[in-house]
């Protein structure tokens, strides 16, 4: 309702992966597009994970705070 459209759910569970939730897929953190002038929310509750995305974002070229935020 906010104009807002979610490409993607990115993930580190394989188990999720390849799935569609709400119309939109569920892809492989690892697969990340490189930064692109689009924002990408990160809502991270699971050890580890965060620097797992952490490191394949900036691997990217992603800037925190600017093209990716932790929310969780």
């Amino acid at each position: 309702s906010a104009g807002i459209a979610v490409r993607q759910l990115i993930e580190v569970s394989p188990r999720k992966i390849g799935q569609v939730i709400h119309g939109v897929p569920v892809v492989d953190y690892r697969r990340l597009s490189p930064a692109d002038n689009t924002l990408l929310i990160a809502a991270v509750g699971a050890d580890g994970a965060r620097a797992m995305i952490w490191d394949a974002l900036d691997k990217r070229g992603y800037r925190m705070g600017a093209d990716a935020l932790f929310v969780a």
